[in-house]
This record gives C-alpha cells, sequence and structure tokens, in this order.
C-alpha cells in the first residue's frame, strides 16, 4: 500500500501569520505538511507549500490518527514484556516501538 500522506519524519513548528504564534507540522525538509489556522486555502487550488488539498487531507487523517496508533504501540510494548525470548529481528521491532512511543509522549 503506498501511503497517501507526506513521508516523515516529521516535527512540530511555531509559524507566525499576521504576527501571531501558529502551530504547524514540518518535514525534514522544513517545509510544512500541515499548518493550522490557514483558512485560505480554497477546495481548487494547490495546498500548504505545494501540497495538495489530498495530500493535506491526508496527513490531517495521519494526525488524527495519533493517539490510536501510540496506544495501539503502549499495548504491543506492554504484551511483549520478555524480550529475551525475542529474536534479533523481532527486538529491533521493539525497540522501534519503545523509541516511537518515546518520541510521542
Amino acid at each position: 500500500m503506498k501511503a497517501k500522506h507526506t513521508p516523515g519524519p516529521w516535527y512540530v513548528e511555531l509559524g507566525y501569520k499576521g504576527g501571531a504564534k501558529y502551530p504547524g507540522i514540518e518535514s525534514e525538509n522544513d517545509v510544512s505538511v500541515v499548518v493550522w489556522g490557514d483558512d485560505t486555502i480554497e477546495d481548487d487550488l494547490v495546498g500548504v507549500q505545494g501540497r495538495t488539498k489530498k495530500e493535506a487531507k491526508a496527513n490531517a487523517k495521519l494526525i488524527a490518527s495519533s493517539p490510536d496508533l501510540l496506544q495501539a504501540l503502549v499495548a504491543v510494548s506492554a504484551a511483549i514484556q520478555n524480550r529475551e525470548l525475542l529474536n534479533d529481528e523481532l527486538r529491533s521491532v521493539m525497540d522501534q516501538v519503545d523509541n516511537a512511543i518515546k518520541k510521542a509522549v
């Protein structure tokens, strides 16, 4: 399955619009993925910094699903208590799970 959203990693960045700060999500190339507070984008126009409305909507859906994704990762991490029983590949996957949880909280 090909992802419809902007590839990560993403990070939170504060921007300015009309002299006021607003939170946004930036990609690794400092390009806006989603900007909150920008109501100037029309449905038929290109989205934020070259993102199409379709891609911006996919980004927003991914962000909106983040709490569910985090909850699922926490459940997986809690379910697999004894990491010594895992092979190297699964131990590496669980390290990725734990790192993603740490990054999110």
